[in-house]
């Protein structure tokens, strides 16, 4: 057999392996970039959802500040 030959072979099934792991790369990419930005964004939330000023815990406080204040106000009137 010839050595030629068996060198063009690897090189051809060298270039088919580098562009099927491109191509696959190309296609389950997006998606895996995707999961991976949804659970560091789950992470964070659920991180910074206890802290004041950050998460939830700053509506309610703005709801109850505000709240607080109109009640005074209703009662400053009457």
């Amino acid at each position: 057999m010839d050595v030629t030959f068996l060198v063009a072979w690897q090189w051809f099934q060298w270039l088919a392996i580098r562009l099927a792991l491109f191509l696959g790369l190309l296609t389950l990419g997006p998606s895996i970039g995707l999961i991976v930005f949804d659970l560091l964004l789950y992470v964070f939330r659920t991180t910074f959802d206890s802290v004041p000023f950050i998460g939830s815990k700053q509506k309610v406080a703005i709801t109850i500040e505000s709240s607080n204040k109109h009640e005074e106000d209703k009662n400053d009137d009457g």
